[in-house]
């Protein structure tokens, strides 16, 4: 299974803490996102062998599956992917003997036989203006996970925030968003919240101190909160029905206590 979908799949998700009488480790949370590079130039994922991205994605879709093996050789345990429209069977093949942990599928016109190899995350870019009930069958295809054509321009503002909310929510699969630029801890925990997965940056606009300023800002990111969750203890509140009610028992209360008394 692809390493990236793997990762995904454990967002927000603690190891359990290890049994023993030993003395207790302290944990750390984990992640609540993903953090993938992307760039176009092969030679440029050497920057990130000290960096704690998640994948790295050549978007270069002539690529060689030998070139980005090579290219990959630095980033030890990081998986990488390739941008491809219409992937064959072949094509997936050498991919997969090269290394290559997912692709990001521009296209719709890729055989349901090159999709088939299960060692291979899936990724379906998908338009803002997407049929809602085009939408809807993702969870059902054979991919993994959807990522947003559009970059999202920063700084982040409400609209935005609501317009990537309604598209997230027509989505069953986890979500990813490219950005142009460093999004702040406030704009990922709002990102997160609505349901994104995972961030996409280009290295060609953003420089290996943004990124790992980026990593950073996720590993820190709060605890989600559960929308049932108060934010405050409270006390519960006594409606007028109740009141009404509790009036009416104290009115048939008084009235059986007349009867008794005039019998």
């Amino acid at each position: 299974m692809s390493k990236l979908i793997q990762r995904i799949e454990r967002l927000g998700k603690d190891t359990p803490a290890p049994l023993g009488f030993g003395a207790a480790t302290r944990r750390k949370p984990a992640p609540t996102m993903v953090l993938i590079a992307s760039t176009a130039d092969a030679n440029a994922a050497a920057k990130l062998q000290d960096v704690s991205v998640d994948g790295v994605l050549y978007t270069a879709e002539n690529s060689k599956g030998a070139d980005l093996a090579k290219a990959s050789s630095n980033l030890k345990d990081i998986p990488w992917g390739i941008r491809v429209a219409s992937p064959t069977a072949d094509q997936v093949r050498d991919l997969v003997e090269a290394g290559c942990d997912f692709v990001s599928l521009t296209g719709l016109t890729a055989s349901l036989g090159a999709l088939q190899n299960d060692e291979l995350g899936k990724f379906l870019v998908v338009p803002a203006d997407m049929k809602e009930e085009h939408a809807h069958s993702l969870e059902v295809l054979p991919v993994d996970a959807a990522t947003f054509a559009d970059t999202i321009a920063l700084p982040l503002n409400l609209e935005g925030l609501m317009k990537l909310a309604a598209v997230r929510g027509e989505i069953g699969c986890p979500f990813l968003i490219p950005v142009d630029g460093i999004l702040t801890a406030w704009e990922l925990e709002c990102l997160r919240d609505i349901g994104v997965e995972g961030i996409i940056v280009d290295l060609a606009s953003t420089d290996v101190e943004g990124v790992t300023a980026l990593a950073k800002a996720i590993l820190e990111l709060p605890r989600r909160r559960s929308r049932n969750e108060p934010s405050s203890p409270s006390l519960p509140r006594v409606t007028a029905q109740t009141q009404a009610g509790e009036a009416d028992d104290d009115d048939d209360d008084d009235y059986e206590d007349g009867d008794d008394d005039s019998a």
